[in-house]
């Protein structure tokens, strides 16, 4: 049977999140045979507990085949070289030796050559967030635990499904891992007293949460993120418009990507994904993107717009007029809206379908053109 596009992609989603957000609190990987030993290194150090535990990565293949393992692995390694720098000669010998792992170990010796490689690595992914626990593990140090308690910041974006994986396993790997190891839970203990508001909300359910819990909020979220990015062919929401006509070209689409405007100032311009499905404390940034062969005598383009927004029982929501669109620049390519709006949906807001009313004038050509959009808030 052929699975259809869409739940096609659902499916992927929870594949995805199944083989990324596993971590040292199920114990699953590193391998169980020394998993303890790993855990719990940073209590009592030494070289030769250190080349125990390459020697058993090395002899378990499971988890030098998995991501998830090689990433736990290698922030455990170069943190944990770091600490033995001094002894880089015996540990170079046992990577030569090893039958699996060797690459995995040689890049870890490398890594460790620069002090504090796993903490300043650059970028957001579950995987990043797996380092930084096997840094933890590795050496004790509670700045890995910082960082991972900043990906909590980000907790009410959905900007991508990568960073939505990522702030989860991070909230969820802090949870499970404050239950099993004292020294987490007192740094969160710490952390909130010294964090700011949101931060501190953020720490304190980590707290009082089960991971059970957390991972079903987790599943919930990747699917409100699925729905929102693929609608249901049930929805009949317009949240994009193009239109080209006597020399006009619009497209006139809803995002709750804020980063869109600043990517578009780049050379490489961003790709335009609508998105019709939102929540209350949610953001709508309905953009306008246009090109026109309009001048004036100076050869410039004049274009504004009105824009109306109408909640779900048809009342007026919001409304703005003659915002600017260009004007006293030339536009023989594409540009973004020089006047943009944000719409906050609030707490308070009625959920349902709102309707978006743009009418945009071409004031050079002496031209109006309405569209209607339209979004759903669903809770």
């Amino acid at each position: 049977m052929k699975v259809p596009f869409k739940m096609r992609n659902y499916f992927l989603l929870l594949s995805f999140l199944s083989l990324s957000i596993v971590c040292y609190a199920q114990q699953s990987i590193p391998s169980k045979h020394y998993s303890d030993e790993l855990q719990s290194f940073y209590q009592h150090p030494s070289s030769t507990l250190l080349a125990d535990i390459i020697t058993a990565i090395d002899n378990d293949t499971t988890a030098s085949a998995n991501p998830t393992g090689q990433a736990i692995s290698i922030g455990f390694m170069v943190a944990a070289f770091e600490k033995f720098n001094s002894i880089g000669n015996p540990l170079q010998k046992l990577a030569d030796n090893l039958k699996h792992s060797k690459a995995l170990v040689q890049y870890s010796l490398m890594l460790s050559q620069r002090k504090d490689t796993i903490f300043n690595w650059v970028g957001h992914s579950p995987s990043i967030n797996d380092m930084r626990w096997g840094a933890f593990f590795a050496s004790g140090d509670t700045r890995y635990l910082s960082r991972l308690v900043y990906e909590m910041e980000y907790y009410d974006r959905d900007d991508s499904l990568k960073s939505s994986l990522t702030v989860a396993s991070a909230k969820w790997s802090l949870c499970s891992n404050a239950i099993q190891f004292s020294e987490v839970k007192r740094y969160l203990e710490s952390a909130k007293d010294t964090c700011n508001k949101y931060l501190r909300a953020q720490i304190e359910e980590t707290l009082q949460s089960s991971p059970g819990d957390l991972h079903d909020k987790m599943v919930e979220k990747l699917k409100l993120f699925n729905n929102r990015h693929q609608p249901s062919d049930k929805d009949s929401l317009y949240a994009h418009i193009e239109y080209e006509k006597n020399g006009l070209y619009l497209h006139i689409a809803l995002t709750n990507d804020h980063n869109f405007f600043g990517e578009w100032q780049k050379s490489k311009k961003p790709k335009i994904s609508s998105v019709g499905i939102y929540t209350r404390g949610d953001n709508v940034f309905p953009i306008i993107i246009f090109s026109t062969d309009g001048k004036d005598e100076n050869g410039n383009a004049d274009l504004t717009y009105d824009i109306k927004i109408f909640k779900p029982d048809g009342t007026v929501y919001s409304n703005f007029e003659q915002l600017e669109i260009w004007k006293d620049a030339w536009s023989p390519a594409m540009h973004l809206v020089k006047q943009p709006i944000n719409i906050r949906i609030k707490n308070s807001d009625p959920l349902g379908d709102y309707k978006v009313h743009v009418v945009v004038y071409e004031n050079i050509k002496k031209l109006q053109v309405a569209f209607d959009l339209s979004f759903k808030v669903i809770g």
